[in-house]
């Protein structure tokens, strides 16, 4: 029996209009490429990495206790 692979996905941005897979992205929209399919659309500026919004990056790290439960 043949074991398949599952690729791991990351997700990205899309910066300028995208179809993949049958579907349509608009700019702004996360989309779930792997790091194959994300490789050509990174150089064609069609997509982006997908940064983290600053307040979840704040509550990742200030203001909690040991136990990672937010200071009240």
């Amino acid at each position: 029996m043949t074991e398949k692979k599952v690729k791991e996905t990351s997700t990205y941005t899309v910066v300028r209009q995208l179809r993949h897979n049958d579907s349509k992205f608009k700019p702004g929209q996360p989309v779930e490429l792997t790091e194959e399919e994300a490789g050509e659309l990174l150089e064609l500026g069609a997509v982006k990495v997908l940064e983290q919004p600053a307040e979840k990056m704040k509550s990742q790290g200030k203001n909690q206790d040991p136990e990672g439960t937010p200071e009240k």
